[in-house]
């Protein structure tokens, strides 16, 4: 098999675009951009499916998420094992409804499981990890899964291990 590959990459200062940000009176200078994790190591589905999704066409089911609506492919949810997970898979994969609601998930981290499904790699902010790992087990794609938690640990800091702990 092949090996994952962690890409974290360090933080870069940001300003907004007023420069401080005024805050009780008191001028603070804008956060630090959160930094980045490059998840990989997943099957990269056909590229035609992928360009498929990304120009919205063809796709024959919804999943809304958080007030936010995806539209895929049946076919490669099925193929990610995640058909299965987000309901009654053999119920589902033939039935006429097109459209399945999600809770308890963040749209961000289900964009990221489905473009990783697609693309077989994703770029997600360190902060979203937690997130990310937590829908990628939920909806039983494993290898993210693991490439989160690999980010994880190649990313773990006295600021954020309490929320790693949590994942684990």
């Amino acid at each position: 098999g092949r090996r994952p590959i962690v890409r974290p990459q360090m933080p870069s200062r940001k300003r907004s675009a007023a420069g401080d940000v005024a805050e009780g009176g008191r001028a603070k200078r804008a956060a630090l951009e959160d930094p980045q994790a490059t998840l990989a190591g997943g099957n990269k589905t056909q590229s035609k499916m992928a360009q498929f999704w990304r120009e919205g066409k063809f796709c024959d089911i919804s999943i809304r998420v958080d007030g936010q609506e995806f539209r895929a492919h049946r076919v490669v949810l099925a193929a990610g094992e995640m058909l299965a997970a987000l309901s009654d898979g053999e119920r589902f994969a033939d039935s006429t409804s097109s459209t399945i609601e999600l809770q308890d998930m963040s749209a961000a981290a289900f964009q990221a499981v489905l473009s990783y499904l697609y693309d077989g790699t994703v770029d997600c902010a360190m902060s979203l990890l937690t997130d990310v790992g937590a829908a990628a087990s939920y909806l039983q794609v494993t290898p993210l899964v693991e490439q989160t938690s690999n980010a994880l640990k190649a990313g773990l800091s006295a600021t954020n291990c309490v929320s790693a702990w949590s994942f684990a």
